[in-house]
């Protein structure tokens, strides 16, 4: 004789994705408290040395960008664009 055997479970894997977020966010607050209370001893050391090597890198990166864009024709630098329908005709 064949019996019919049937189980009903939740999916576990949604608890999962509760459970990871929750300690996720929990490692990101650890993380900013500690660094907010220990911001006097490397703040000094970020702001004078850190700070302006990170903007050079990040100008560098721009510019970068920028001639890629423009290579692209996505940007134009140094030339008025007209963009609308009627910025090259004079008005009557």
């Amino acid at each position: 004789m064949i019996v019919w055997e049937f189980e009903y479970s939740t999916c576990i894997f949604l608890v999962q994705h509760w459970w990871w977020a929750v300690h996720i966010w929990d490692i990101f607050c650890i993380i900013w408290i500690l660094g907010y209370l220990t911001r006097p001893f490397w703040w000094p050391y970020w702001y004078h040395s850190l700070r302006p090597k990170t903007e050079i890198w990040m100008d560098r990166g721009t510019e970068q960008l920028e001639i890629i864009l423009e290579q692209w024709g996505l940007v134009t630098r140094g030339r008025k664009r007209q963009d609308t329908e009627q910025g090259g005709r004079k008005r009557m």
